[in-house]
Formats: structure tokens, sequence, C-alpha cells
């Protein structure tokens, strides 16, 4: 129950954010567009591509080897960071690829992305 839902509020998000792209295409204002928006507010506030690093690792990497208690003491650490990289970036011209970098790293370790429930295993050689 819980997966078909979140498949139909993943279709209806983008969805409504297709239309909101396309309705700004139409009413020719330039600028506010989603990905302008991120970039924007990638500069101002580093927790966006943390967090968007973050789930890039997760979707894109397989790393495994911390339990998942390990997992929880990561928490803290990673807010810290979060915290001092908005702070860091109160520094003019400071490129938001560094904490998305960092993102991808958090996501691939400390979530990794379970197989799906009809993974098949390849066969070793």
């Amino acid at each position: 129950m819980y997966r078909k839902t979140t498949k139909i509020l993943l279709i209806v998000v983008a969805s409504l954010l297709i239309i909101w792209n396309i309705y700004l295409l139409f009413v020719d204002e330039t600028g506010h567009y989603i990905s302008n928006v991120i970039r924007d507010y990638s500069w101002t506030f580093q927790t966006l591509p943390l967090v968007l690093g973050i789930l890039i690792g997760h979707w894109l990497t397989g790393i495994r080897g911390l339990k998942l208690k390990d997992r929880y003491l990561w928490l803290f650490p990673i807010g810290a960071v979060s915290i001092a990289f908005d702070v860091i970036y109160l520094v003019p011209d400071f490129p938001p690829i560094l904490p998305f970098i960092f993102g991808v790293l958090i996501g691939g370790i400390l979530w990794p992305m379970s197989p799906p429930d009809n993974y098949i295993k390849p066969p070793h050689t």
C-alpha cells in the first residue's frame, strides 16, 4: 500500500512541477523556473546542495558496511557540517559543489539503497 501511495505522490508532485514550469514558460517569467530557484538557493543556503547530494548518493550508490545503529551516530556530525557549510558560504563566490559532493558520500555510505523486492543476484563467474 505504501509503495503505491509513494508512486502516486511522486507522479503528482512531478506533474505539478512540470505544469508550473510550462506555465512560467507561457507567461514569460524567465528566471523563476524550478532549476533557477534551486541554483539560486544553492548559492545562498548550502544545506540544499548537501541534501540533494545525499539523495543522489542514496539513489546511485550501493556502498554497504555501516550497521543501522552506527548510521544514527552520524546524524549530529552531519547536522554540524551542514551548519558549517552555511556559515562558510557567507564568503562570496564559494561554490556549492563541495557540500554536494560531501552529500553524495554521506548518502552512499550512511543511506544505501536496498535492492528491489524482485532483485535477482547475478551469478558469480
